[in-house]
């Protein structure tokens, strides 16, 4: 193609991303349309690729799904093979906008994180910053209002850190352009006094000018000031609502946790009721000791019970509020003090604990208190609801690393878990049996695994059931979740 001829799509390009900005969709594809036919197969791998990203971007905001995510493909091949990391790392925070949309949330922020580290590496601040906000988004459509405040700050300061550039960009171009209209009222300056006696007529004209151009100078001051003015009163209202929003959510938060403070007082009120009734019907029966013996170890039983309660939500707390201590940890010394605590149940013989250990190339660092924690109470989970059914009963318990993640699994073929409770089963409160239970123990085990950066999962609810610790294999450079979101059972 000669030189006119190759400026065609580019300039049509062009056109079309001006159509985007404006939110011109149909004109902006109508126009891609166009250089895709003049192309033909002849243009360069640059406008090819940016010709199918803008594509996918205008369907995208069409909501023209499938045709989007056919041209961000074609893009995202392209832009590989060509080594153009911009189109890659705006391609990936499409793809993660499509899996938000999707619903599919853990490929969203796998897709997020690919495009953040590009966008960090080429420095597309902007991009940054909307990747910040489609963080957020994941997050809130997750309910984990902690991630929500986190990236949502972020997506603050970043974007404050943008507009101060800008503002200081324009404040030094109005610097640059006083000195230099100052430095040429000087150079007039010294050459009207050279020539002051000869060419008075000329000064007057050159004074005039100068003048003049201070007179338009101060007038496009005024105007820039008045138009900062505007945008920052703009700011300052965008401002306030975000804050507005934020209140909101925070006032949210306190409602929930108004509601586990209901539920504790509801668990704690009724063993209390249950202690006085039973201490009046002792005092009406006292002559009758083998009756009041029974009623006594009720209100024993009671007591015990109650003082479990409070003891799990302290628990809780200190949990929530544990310092960090990251060692190295020996999994094996740690599972076997956690199974040598259980040998007091009476039907711990019956049960066979196996070990099985997985491919082992890194030193696990990481806190032991809370890896023992979340142990014993995915091992307490497996004892308590075993099946004296089961010919041989057993627990297994076995750990490996891949990609910087440590798993440990702990399986049982005891009774199962209902298809109705394994989406409540990390909820505070809930009981997913009538075996008797606080409802504290696997919420607690999700509180301090991510603590430890990472989550407990069910992987399996029956035939055997099995759960599964996902943290990082080292702990100082996990990003640590300090403040677990509280989701109470209805």
């Amino acid at each position: 193609r000669n030189g006119r001829e190759a400026e065609i799509p580019v300039n049509l390009m062009n056109m079309a991303l001006i159509y985007n900005d404006q939110g011109k969709f149909e004109l902006a594809i109508l126009t891609l349309s166009e250089v895709e036919k003049i192309c033909n197969g002849e243009c360069s791998d640059k406008i090819v690729t940016d010709l199918n990203y803008d594509l996918g971007y205008a369907y995208f905001e069409k909501n023209e799904l499938d045709k989007a995510l056919k041209y961000l493909t074609t893009a995202y091949e392209l832009a590989k093979s060509t080594n153009n990391k911009k189109i890659l790392a705006q391609t990936l925070h499409r793809f993660a906008k499509l899996r938000l949309i999707k619903q599919d949330y853990n490929g969203a922020i796998e897709y997020l994180k690919e495009s953040e580290v590009l966008s960090r590496e080429i420095n597309l601040r902007r991009l940054l910053r909307d990747i910040y906000d489609t963080y957020r988004l994941v997050y809130q459509a997750q309910g984990d209002l902690t991630k929500v405040v986190e990236f949502q700050n972020k997506y603050m300061l970043l974007k404050d850190s943008i507009f101060n550039e800008k503002l200081a960009s324009n404040l030094k171009d109005i610097q640059l352009d006083a000195q230099r209209k100052q430095s040429e009222v000087i150079i007039q300056q010294k050459d009207s006094e050279i020539e002051r006696v000869r060419l008075i007529t000329t000064l007057v004209g050159v004074i005039s000018i100068l003048l003049v151009a201070v007179s338009v100078l101060i007038y496009r001051n005024y105007r820039a000031s008045h138009r900062m003015k505007k945008i920052l009163e703009k700011e300052i209202e965008k401002r306030t609502g975000e804050l507005v929003k934020s209140n909101s959510e925070l006032t949210k938060m306190t409602q929930e946790y108004d509601q586990l403070v209901y539920r504790a007082s509801h668990d704690i009120r009724g063993p209390l009721a249950t202690l006085m009734g039973l201490t009046n019907i002792a005092k009406q029966d006292y002559d009758e000791p083998l009756r009041v013996k029974d009623y006594l170890g009720k209100i024993e039983s009671t007591a015990s019970g109650l003082n479990q309660t409070l003891s799990q939500l302290m628990e809780t707390n200190r949990i929530r509020n544990l310092p960090i201590c990251v060692e190295e940890i020996n999994i094996s010394e740690v599972l076997d003090e956690v199974y040598s605590s259980f040998k007091s149940l009476n039907h711990f013989p019956l049960i066979q604990l196996r070990i099985e250990k997985g491919d082992w190339s890194t030193p696990l660092l990481s806190d032991r208190h809370l890896i023992s924690f979340v142990l014993s109470k995915l091992l307490d989970n497996a004892f308590k609801y075993f099946s004296s059914y089961q010919q041989e009963k057993y627990i297994k318990v076995s750990w490996s690393q891949s990609e910087g993640k440590t798993v440990i699994a702990v399986e049982d073929n005891g009774q199962g878990i209902s298809s109705n409770a394994k989406e409540k089963i990390f909820q505070l409160f809930y009981v997913a049996s009538d075996v008797h239970g606080s409802g504290l123990g696997l919420f607690l085990a999700q509180m301090a695994a991510n603590r430890l950066g990472g989550r407990v999962i069910l992987a399996r609810s029956s035939s055997p059931t099995v759960f599964k610790l996902i943290i990082s294999t080292n702990l100082a450079t996990a990003q640590v979740e300090d403040k677990p979101v509280m989701t109470v059972a209805s």
